[in-house]
């Protein structure tokens, strides 16, 4: 498999755990290979990173060509929060505190995600949430050996 088609696999996967809990997904999801660019409510899933799975052998010890690859995936859910300001630009409190609820529920789904991924080797993986340019964005960064 390439790093490439587990992002679609992976996409795949969340796609189909959405469906099973009755999670509504923004409608622009899709994989990719690189750093992601977010400008609108969407779910995207990029590889970012490839490297030798070193197994606990010092980097000397390694042979690239025998190891197994680890792939980093950044996974973003976003959504439209451009509602949280006022009409000065400020931002309204309880509309903030309505996007983080947002956020907070789209993080916990990647975060379950992550947490009962059954991996290929193994993995690590850590969650970070954002709210810029009027999105509200979780970001769930997952590293997982490419099968």
């Amino acid at each position: 498999m390439t790093p490439y088609q587990k992002a679609q696999q992976i996409l795949a996967d969340l796609e189909a755990r959405a469906a099973d809990i009755g999670l509504d997904l923004p409608a622009l999801r899709y994989a990719q290979i690189g750093t992601p660019v977010v400008s609108c409510a969407s779910l995207i899933v990029a590889v970012t990173n490839l490297a030798p799975e070193a197994g606990g052998a010092g980097v000397e010890d390694i042979v690239v060509c025998d190891a197994a690859q680890m792939g980093t995936f950044t996974i973003l859910f976003s959504h439209d929060c451009s509602w949280v300001a006022n009409d000065d630009g400020s931002d309204d409190p309880a509309r903030v505190a309505e996007a983080s609820a947002h956020m907070d529920a789209s993080g916990s789904f990647l975060w379950d995600y992550a947490n009962e991924y059954v991996p290929y080797i193994s993995k690590t993986w850590s969650l970070s949430w954002g709210l810029v340019g009027g999105l509200g964005i979780s970001t769930l960064t997952l590293t997982v050996g490419i099968d």
